[in-house]
């Protein structure tokens, strides 16, 4: 997931991510609600929670792009999800949090 984000970072900060882009995210991690885990003792009952957050986050982004929000709009967005990501990494699994904390773009 993270290189997923990393990949779409300069479009973000760029303003020309698309909702194709963004769909296309959406649909390679919806199935991370009902996925078995790498580390199946690592997932706690909040998981599921913070997945479905992590997927509206991601639904927010694309109706930002949808509806030709401001670029600040487009960015708290797009930073919106990745702070639902070191949210569940911060009960989940702390490894990949600061990798995802460089993933975000300054508005």
């Amino acid at each position: 997931m993270a290189t997923d984000m990393e990949s779409l970072r300069a479009k973000a900060d760029a303003g020309t991510l698309t909702v194709v882009e963004v769909d296309a995210m959406i649909s390679a991690h919806a199935a991370m609600t009902s996925a078995d885990a790498t580390k199946p003792e690592d997932i706690k009952p909040s998981f599921e929670g913070y997945a479905e957050a992590y997927l509206t986050q991601l639904q927010d982004l694309r109706e930002t792009i949808t509806t030709q929000a401001s670029r600040e709009a487009r960015l708290d967005a797009f930073n919106a999800a990745l702070t639902t990501c070191v949210a569940c990494h911060q009960e989940h699994c702390p490894g990949p949090i600061s990798r995802i904390e460089k993933i975000k773009v300054q508005p």
